[in-house]
């Protein structure tokens, strides 16, 4: 299966937006996808319509804690983001069976 990867990064609005808008492009060319978030709660619109899509999974990581929750000390930012990062890791593998992964918000945590 061909596997296909993207990575939008930089300061500004849009990346998501651009994630989401690949995902569902590929939905529609009957492709799977796996939309895999850190730092979003699942109640977020944009995870509520992905949702809806039967061919794209969504699974949240760090969503407890957005990454901009006051009083979230550095150390306790990183004991989460490594427990959350193990529970990421942990499912990597079922992420096979898609055609593209999505990470999105990834990198502002490392």
């Amino acid at each position: 299966m061909k596997r296909k990867g993207i990575v939008f990064s930089g300061d500004g609005k849009g990346k998501t937006s651009a994630a989401i808008g690949i995902a569902v492009r590929m939905v529609a060319q009957k492709k799977k996808v796996a939309y895999c978030t850190f730092f979003k709660q699942k109640s977020c619109s944009e995870l509520k319509v992905l949702k809806k899509l039967t061919d794209c999974k969504v699974f949240t990581f760090c969503e407890k804690y957005p990454s901009f929750s006051a009083g979230l000390t550095k150390k306790k930012f990183k004991d989460l983001f490594k427990k959350e990062w193990s529970k990421f890791l942990a499912k990597f593998y079922s992420f096979e069976k898609y055609h593209l992964l999505v990470i999105d918000e990834l990198l502002m945590s490392l």
